[in-house]
C-alpha cells in the first residue's frame, strides 16, 4: 500500500481523494496505484497508518509524512517494481520530449523495444499509448524511407555500372 505514496524516484507523491461520510475514496485517475487492494482494505489500512502518524491527510489528499519514509519504501522495491518504475519514467519523459517538439520526435526501435514488454504490467495513459502508437508508425515510415533510398541507391549503382559497361565496349 505504500508504495502508491512513493514516485517512480523515490520520493513522496500526494494522493489526491474524496473524503464522504467518513470514506475515502481516491480519485479515479489515481486509483491506479492501488490496483490490488479494495476500497474497504484501503480505509481500513489509510485509518491506522494516519493513527501511527505514518500518513498525513488533509480533506483533499493523503501524503507520507516523512520525506525519509518514501526513501525507505523505495528501497524495498522489488527489482521487478523497480524495472516497471524506469519503464514509466522513460515513458513519461519520451511523451514529454514528444510534446516538446510539437509531436516530431519519437522513439525509436530500440526504445519501444525496451518498453513494449511491460507495457501489459503498467497503467499507461491513453496519450502515453497514443504517443507509443505514433512513435510505431514513425519507426515503419522511416524504415520504409531507408528502404526506398537503398532501392534508388542501388539502381543508380546498376545504371551506372551499366553506362560504364556500354563505354568500355
Amino acid at each position: 500500500l505504500l508504495d502508491g505514496f512513493v514516485s517512480e524516484e523515490g520520493t513522496k507523491r500526494p494522493v489526491s481523494i474524496i473524503r464522504k461520510g467518513g470514506v475515502i475514496r481516491v480519485i479515479e485517475r489515481q486509483r491506479k496505484l492501488f490496483p490490488a487492494i479494495s476500497n474497504k482494505a484501503f480505509n481500513f489500512c489509510v485509518e491506522r497508518l494516519e493513527q501511527a502518524r505514518l500518513l498525513r491527510s488533509t480533506d483533499t489528499t493523503l501524503e507520507l509524512a516523512h520525506d525519509t519514509l518514501a526513501s525507505v519504501v523505495e528501497k524495498q522495491r522489488s527489482a521487478e517494481q523497480q524495472q516497471l518504475a524506469e519503464v514509466r519514467r522513460r515513458l513519461r519523459e519520451g511523451y514529454l520530449w514528444y510534446l516538446d517538439s510539437n509531436r516530431t520526435r519519437f522513439f525509436d526501435r530500440e526504445q519501444l523495444a525496451y518498453v513494449e514488454p511491460y507495457l501489459h504490467k503498467i497503467a499507461a495513459d491513453p496519450e502515453w499509448r497514443n504517443f507509443l502508437k505514433a512513435s510505431r508508425q514513425n519507426v515503419v515510415a522511416e524504415e520504409n524511407k531507408e528502404k526506398e533510398r537503398t532501392a534508388r541507391e542501388l539502381l543508380l549503382t546498376q545504371e551506372k555500372l551499366e553506362v560504364e559497361k556500354n563505354a568500355h565496349k
